[in-house]
């Protein structure tokens, strides 16, 4: 599982789910030419290239007329399902799902946030006009394997094991009720496909809500199989089910999309930078949480011109919003090249905040935060925030480093740590030859622990840093007494 993390942790969702879903329609294509599919592999590959082809230039074409931020990653994902999807020989029905997938991205979208899945549109379009529908044909005994694999690495990306989980168990249940041979149901069915491809989208998913959104999903998903009904024109179906589900999720989520302009960047250590950007309306969001930062770049590495970065200010700073990344000058993605090469007036484009990461409502609960690097981040933004609004908690700070020179925000929690209850104890792995170090060295262990906090089996723990840190330091509070329930970890969906 640690190799599967690590590779997981060097790919974004999107590039991820587009080289799956790319090499699952290669896998269907050859198996169209040995007579392993249903359709031919000259139907096949004739579908996909009217699929992407389509998708591209209506995107390229919304992108220029909306003044939107161009992601041709977004497109060719939808591209792509659509060709699992839409049967491969009626290729008006490919090319007018794209084209309304495409259209449902831009004009149906509400600041600039579009609210269904733009492939589920697109069929569920389609299915109204009686040009064709949705026949999901990737439920191909021969792709149930490739498709498995792929959707448990998109499920462990996106940590919505149990959102995908509770779909499952309510499809499930409703074919047990309905007498419907569950092998069947798996195996010709589009339910493994739905659920870990479709299903975890992270734009029209519920982000706060979402085990609720995995059971409303579910039982209309449910219905279109087992007892299926209309209204007018309209039949229950899979994609209608998700569309269903995606407007729910957009009345319970967040709905901002924030145009902000760079205004400067101050280095914090020598590899990480907080950023300041300019907003005309406030980003509203919790302290703690993360958003989804979008550059108006078109030529971009495999990890895209999206990335997910937890919000290092206050939500009481309404004019700015700041982001704190790590670069590493040999590695560096050509997104954290671009952000590091914004100069003052550039756009950025802020959105999808989300994360439960927060502090408890609960102001008396006793808490422990242990950060590791560039985990410091949420800590930044709730101290800020107590400070800001005058609050005080009792908080001890573990903030380990590499050495004292990688501690981020340091002056900052020196000069206002105290004030709102935080003790911070530094510990830093190594000091450099001749560099005067007066506090700890080494590792966060649980004697520390037990030293520095006489009270810690009573304390609710957070942790944020770098993932191994995070399992690592997980692991040792297990062992050390503290309940899963009282240990919070930080995560996003990328780096």
């Amino acid at each position: 599982m640690n190799r599967i993390d690590a590779f997981l942790n060097t790919i974004t969702m999107y590039r991820l789910v587009f080289w799956g879903l790319f090499v699952l329609a290669l896998l269907s294509i050859i198996g169209g030419f040995i007579g392993a599919v249903s359709y031919s592999g000259v139907s096949l590959l004739i579908s996909l290239v009217f699929s992407i082809a389509t998708c591209h230039f209506f995107n390229h074409f919304f992108v220029k007329v909306y003044k939107a931020a161009p992601n041709s990653e977004s497109a060719y994902i939808t591209a792509l399902i659509l060709f699992f999807i839409i049967d491969p020989t009626a290729l008006v029905a490919v090319v007018l799902g794209g084209v309304l997938a495409m259209v449902s991205k831009y004009a149906f979208a509400i600041q600039r946030r579009h609210i269904c899945n733009p492939a589920a549109f697109g069929a569920v379009i389609l299915g109204l006009w009686g040009i064709g529908s949705a026949i999901w044909w990737v439920a191909t005994p021969i792709l149930i394997v490739p498709t498995l694999i792929l959707g448990l690495l998109i499920v462990r990306k996106v940590r919505r094991f149990l959102m995908a989980g509770v779909f499952l168990a309510v499809v499930l249940i409703c074919a047990l009720i309905s007498s419907v041979p569950v092998v069947t149901l798996f195996l010709s069915g589009p339910v493994l496909f739905f659920a870990c491809i479709m299903l975890t989208e992270p734009r029209t998913a519920s982000t706060r809500l979402y085990i609720w959104y995995g059971v409303i999903v579910g039982v209309f998903f449910g219905l279109s199989f087992f007892a299926p009904f209309s209204i007018g024109p309209l039949y229950m179906t899979p994609e209608l089910a998700l569309i269903i589900g995606n407007i729910w999720a957009y009345v319970v989520s967040s709905r901002q999309y924030i145009r902000a302009t760079y205004l400067s960047r101050t280095q914090l250590t020598s590899t990480t930078y907080d950023l300041t950007f300019a907003v005309d309306q406030s980003l509203e969001f919790t302290p703690g949480q993360y958003a989804e930062w979008t550059l108006p770049i078109e030529r971009t590495d495999n990890r895209g011109n999206r990335r997910y970065f937890t919000i290092a200010s206050s939500p009481t700073n309404t004019h700015e919003v700041h982001l704190a990344i790590l670069t590493d000058p040999a590695r560096s993605s050509s997104f954290k090249k671009s952000i590091l090469a914004l100069i003052p007036g550039d756009p950025i484009f802020v959105t999808h905040v989300a994360g439960s990461f927060i502090m408890p409502s609960n102001t008396s609960e006793k808490l422990v935060f242990i950060a590791g690097g560039i985990g410091i981040t949420p800590f930044y933004s709730m101290a800020q925030y107590l400070k800001e609004k005058g609050e005080v908690r009792d908080i001890v700070l573990f903030y380990a480093s590499r050495t004292p020179g990688d501690i981020a925000y340091k002056q900052w929690f020196e000069e206002h740590a105290a004030a709102v209850g935080m003790k911070v104890i530094y510990v830093v792995a190594t000091t450099p030859d001749g560099e005067m170090w007066a506090g700890k060295t080494g590792f966060i262990t649980p004697e520390l622990v037990v030293a520095e906090v006489p009270d810690y089996v009573a304390r609710t723990y957070y942790l944020s840093g770098p993932p191994a840190m995070v399992k690592n330091y997980y692991q040792m509070l297990k062992k050390s007494g503290i309940t899963e329930k009282n240990i919070k970890t930080d995560y996003f969906p990328g780096f």
